[in-house]
């Protein structure tokens, strides 16, 4: 459970976090449950080093709006946001990975949106 990772990587600082398609919680009540809101953005702050990069990949319109509004809230730096990644014209390796649910997703016709961000 992400919510008791500072209590597990005490000591250790990553470089870099993936989050590919978390749920995301779409009701109101359940927006503190959502990998990218300001307490979990505060949680990993504690376990990264001040240069992490952090990646999210959803086909979930409500989740990347969300999380586009709290980054900038957050004063994020975001580095690199698409709401069509495979429209893009060159897609790094590591963000080409699919993951079964990211499959799926591309054979139901869903786009899959990707936000790159720092939190400094």
């Amino acid at each position: 459970r992400a919510e008791f990772l500072p209590e597990i990587f005490v000591e250790t600082k990553f470089s870099e976090i993936w989050i590919p398609f978390p749920d995301p919680f779409p009701r109101k009540r359940s927006v503190n449950r959502r990998l990218v809101s300001p307490g979990f953005l505060e949680r990993f702050k504690k376990i990264t080093s001040p240069d992490a990069v952090i990646h999210l990949k959803t086909d979930d319109e409500g989740l990347f709006e969300y999380a586009l509004e709290t980054l900038k809230e957050y004063d994020a730096e975001i580095l690199k946001v698409t709401d069509n990644l495979y429209a893009e014209e060159f897609v790094p390796f590591e963000e080409a990975i699919k993951t079964k649910y990211e499959e799926q997703h591309l054979k139901d016709g869903k786009t899959i949106k990707l936000i790159n961000f720092k939190l400094g």
